[in-house]
C-alpha cells in the first residue's frame, strides 16, 4: 500500500508560493467576515479580500517519497462584499482591479479564469506576473450570484496554478505504512511525522473490501 496525502492549507507567503500584491488596497489574507460599507474615496480603492488555498499531493512508498518531490495545486479566490454591486452598477465605471503575483519563478502553470481574468503574456521577468479583471464580466458574474442567493460577500475563483517542490522537506507529512496479516486478525500500522508547527484535524482513509469486526485503534481515533 502506498500512503497518499492530500493536505489543504492556507498559503503563508513562502518563497516557493506566489504572493499577491494589488491595486485594490492593502494585501489581505482570508475572506470577508460580513457586509461593509462600500464607498469610493479619493484613491478609488475597493474593499476586496484575497486568499490562497493550496493542496499538497504526495505518494509515499515504504518509508520514502515516491518521485523526487511533491506537487502543489493552488487557487486564488477573491471575496467581494455584497454592497459592491451598487458601485459596479452605478453611473461611474468602477476602476479596473489589477494585481501582481511575486515569487512565481517556481510556478509551472497558471490557469486563469478565461471569462474574468487577463494576463500580460509579454512579461519577461519570471519572478512576477500581472493580472487584471474584465470589470464588465465581473459585474455580470456577481449579479448572477446575487440573483441565486443573497449573501454578505461573494467568493470568485480567479486563478489556479501548479508548483513542483523537490525533496522530502516539501511534504507537510511523512508517512510510512505496513500490514501484518494472519488467519484471525489483520494489523495495519501507520507512522507519520510532520514538518508543520502544529497539526490538527488529520484524517486517514483506509479502503477495505471485506466486513470488519472488533475494530480497535491505538491510539484512539474516531
Amino acid at each position: 500500500m502506498k500512503p497518499r496525502i492530500t493536505k489543504e492549507r492556507r498559503n503563508q507567503g513562502s518563497r516557493t508560493s506566489p504572493i499577491i500584491k494589488g491595486k485594490f488596497g492593502k494585501r489581505q489574507k482570508g475572506l470577508s467576515r460580513g457586509p461593509s460599507p462600500v464607498i469610493l474615496g479619493s484613491q478609488e480603492s475597493l474593499p476586496v479580500a484575497a486568499a490562497f488555498t493550496e493542496y499538497v499531493h504526495a505518494v509515499f512508498e515504504e518509508s520514502g517519497l515516491e518521485g523526487s518531490g511533491v506537487r502543489v495545486s493552488g487557487e486564488l479566490t477573491m471575496s467581494f462584499p455584497g454592497g459592491i454591486l451598487r458601485v459596479f452598477s452605478g453611473s461611474t465605471p468602477p476602476p479596473v482591479l489589477s494585481f501582481r503575483l511575486i515569487h512565481t519563478s517556481d510556478v509551472e502553470q497558471f490557469i486563469p479564469n478565461p471569462d474574468l481574468l487577463y494576463s500580460d503574456l509579454s512579461q519577461s521577468d519570471p519572478n512576477c506576473k500581472d493580472f487584471w479583471l474584465n470589470m464588465q464580466r465581473l459585474n455580470t458574474h456577481l449579479q448572477n450570484m446575487a440573483e441565486q442567493h443573497t449573501a454578505p460577500y461573494y467568493n470568485v475563483v480567479l486563478l489556479k496554478y501548479q508548483v513542483f517542490k523537490p525533496g522530502m522537506t516539501a511534504a507537510p507529512l511523512h508517512l510510512s505504512s505496513s500490514w501484518n496479516c494472519c488467519s484471525t486478525s489483520t494489523e495495519f500500522r501507520l507512522e507519520y511525522k510532520h514538518n508543520l508547527p502544529s497539526l490538527c484535524d488529520m484524517h486517514v482513509l483506509l479502503p477495505l473490501d471485506e466486513p470488519l469486526s472488533n475494530l480497535q485503534f491505538d491510539p484512539p481515533a474516531r
